[in-house]
């Protein structure tokens, strides 16, 4: 699904996020099938050719493990980013930058952001809530 390492260690274990609002949230099914209509849409028969093509079959060029499970995964890395950096704990073994990149990329494909500055600005929104949330815990 994606390049990135897990980390095995439990350095984020502590880290919920239930109340960080993340740019995906916002993504439908309808949002979906307008942007890949013949991944959706476009006809239906068994096997090979079965709809949603965009869920059911992973070789596909476009599709949900390569767009939108790797944003979900990725702004989690995102925010655990952030989380290291406000507890002053090891950040995970994914480089920023390239991380930055990729969410941005595929937030411009999903339609999330209407561009690299929006997207940007997106990912600092990520970076203040988990801020805001981890100094509403501390001591």
């Amino acid at each position: 699904m994606n390049k990135h390492r897990d980390s095995s260690d439990d350095r984020f274990d502590g880290m919920n996020l239930r109340s960080v609002s993340f740019p995906s949230d916002s993504i439908s099914i309808e949002s979906l099938r307008r942007l890949f209509p013949n991944d959706f849409d476009v006809g239906i028969t068994e096997g090979m050719k079965a709809q949603p093509k965009f869920f059911l079959l992973p070789e596909n060029t476009v599709n949900a493990s390569n767009t939108l499970g790797n944003v979900l995964y990725c702004e989690r890395l995102l925010a655990a980013w952030c989380y290291a950096k406000e507890k002053g704990i090891a950040p995970p073994e994914t480089g920023l930058v390239d991380l930055q990149e990729e969410l941005s990329e595929n937030y411009c494909k999903l339609g999330i952001a209407t561009g690299t500055h929006h997207a940007e600005e997106l990912m600092r929104d990520i970076e203040r809530q988990v801020k805001n949330l981890v100094n509403d815990k501390s001591p």
